[in-house]
């Protein structure tokens, strides 16, 4: 079955043949090198974007404890996320390459979508803030 082409820019896309497609994306990064030493500064941004599902959010989709309709919008829009990351690299002698990263510097939740996770795992990641360390030696 072919799907019907329709716009999915802007959206979560839920149950369609493509993920979701905020309206803008990007990265942007700023370096400083002195001698040796090397330190990045990345600012990774997504749009926010619509849940165009109608089921989730209709007027009478939940009921309170008093069995009446509830409408329920939370989660229709899918806030825009600004990340960081910062990584430090030192080149030594011999060929090695020693590495400090931290991804997601300022330990940012990803924005939250009606989904099974909470957020959704095509824009968001739930790890928070991770650190990684490397060691490179060329022979």
């Amino acid at each position: 079955v072919v799907e019907k082409a329709f716009d999915a820019v802007g959206l979560l896309n839920y149950q369609t043949t493509v993920v979701p497609i905020p309206q803008w994306k990007g990265d942007i990064h700023g370096e400083w090198s002195m001698g040796p030493h090397n330190v990045r500064l990345t600012v990774h941004y997504i749009d926010s974007y619509t849940d165009q599902r109608t089921a989730p959010f209709a007027a009478n989709a939940y009921k309170d404890t008093t069995g009446a309709g509830v409408q329920i919008t939370n989660g229709k829009t899918i806030d825009a996320q600004v990340l960081t990351d910062l990584a430090y690299r030192v080149f030594l002698p011999w060929d090695t390459t020693v590495t400090a990263a931290i991804t997601n510097l300022f330990d940012k939740d990803p924005s939250y979508a009606r989904l099974d996770l909470g957020y959704d795992p095509f824009t968001g990641d739930p790890l928070g803030r991770t650190y990684k360390i490397g060691l490179r030696k060329k022979f």
